[in-house]
């Protein structure tokens, strides 16, 4: 019995702290997981867009500094 209690609690801190699960199943609730689930794609899809072009200015900042180095 008290694992059953800590599953549930377990499962209820990883909904509330963004899993994928709802707790309650009311419209409200069920609107406010997807407007986070959403946020959430779209803060992940901008890291990965901003680390993307991170990565790329390296480069062309390698590729510069090579170029650069081979007119010496």
């Amino acid at each position: 019995m008290l694992y059953l209690m800590e599953l549930a609690i377990r499962k209820g801190r990883a909904a509330r702290d963004g899993g994928e699960e709802c707790l309650y199943d009311t419209p409200t609730a069920r609107s406010l997981q997807a407007k986070k689930r959403q946020w959430t794609r779209e803060y992940e899809l901008r890291k990965a867009i901003e680390e993307a072009e991170r990565e790329r200015a390296e480069k062309e900042q390698a590729a510069a500094a090579a170029a650069a180095a081979a007119r010496s």
